[in-house]
């Protein structure tokens, strides 16, 4: 297995998504980025995809739209943790 670092780059700055709704994520990083310098190097290869945390999706959509387009043979994405939402106007308060 070999890292290839610069295959994916940051082309714009975009805001924290700590506290951006699912709709606000998307926006906050669409085309935020580009392929870069040694994107060919993963050209019929097989690419791991990591990120830290997994929330709306938005990041990693972005990430793999560009990273098709260096043509990879196979695309694996590994997330390190999960947001979980919890509907909090479904739950019910019980009385004790």
């Amino acid at each position: 297995m070999q890292l290839v670092e610069e295959v994916l780059v940051q082309i714009r700055e975009t805001k924290p998504q700590k506290y951006l709704n699912k709709r606000e994520r998307r926006l906050n990083v669409q085309n935020a980025f580009a392929l870069g310098k040694d994107a060919a190097k993963i050209k019929d290869k097989d690419v791991i995809l990591i990120d830290d945390v997994l929330t709306s999706g938005a990041t990693m959509y972005e990430a793999l739209k560009e990273i098709r387009k260096a043509q990879p043979r196979s695309i694996l994405i590994c997330t390190l943790a999960r947001t979980i939402y919890i509907n909090h106007a479904k739950s019910r308060r019980v009385e004790t």
